[in-house]
């Protein structure tokens, strides 16, 4: 498919020793239909000069989201807060579709809110009573 020559055009950069972009990373993990290839690019990025920001962490969620892997999306917003990069809708509806399919219902509760918490703090840092 589309997504194996994405990956095999990003393996074939690296050897050329041509370096990769945020845009060439965030493009080839989006790209990834599993979850270990957008987790291994993840973590090459992560390795890399390159900043991983919030396209590239969402990406990687949803690629474990959607083999209900929980677990790795519970690391990967761990990451996101300890690297200071900004969550979003997105990202939390696919953690909570990752609890939800693997009966992890408490996790569900728990990332729901977190979001409900993300989205009051974003809203009171919006506005302001100067």
């Amino acid at each position: 498919g589309e997504w194996e020559k994405a990956l095999q055009l990003f393996h074939q950069m690296a050897e050329g020793n041509l370096e990769c972009s945020k845009t060439t990373f965030n493009a080839t993990i989006s790209a990834c239909r599993q979850w270990e290839q957008a987790l291994t690019l993840f973590g090459v990025m992560s390795q890399s000069s390159v900043e991983c920001d919030t396209i590239a962490f969402n990406a990687t969620i949803s690629a474990c989201a959607k083999c209900g892997e929980w677990e790795k999306v519970a690391h990967l917003f761990t990451l996101m807060v300890k690297r200071s990069v900004q969550s979003n809708t997105s990202a939390f509806n696919d953690a909570i579709n990752a609890c939800i399919k693997s009966g992890e219902l408490e996790e569900a509760l728990r990332f729901i809110h977190l979001m409900a918490f993300a989205n009051w703090k974003h809203l009171a840092s919006a506005s302001s009573y100067d």
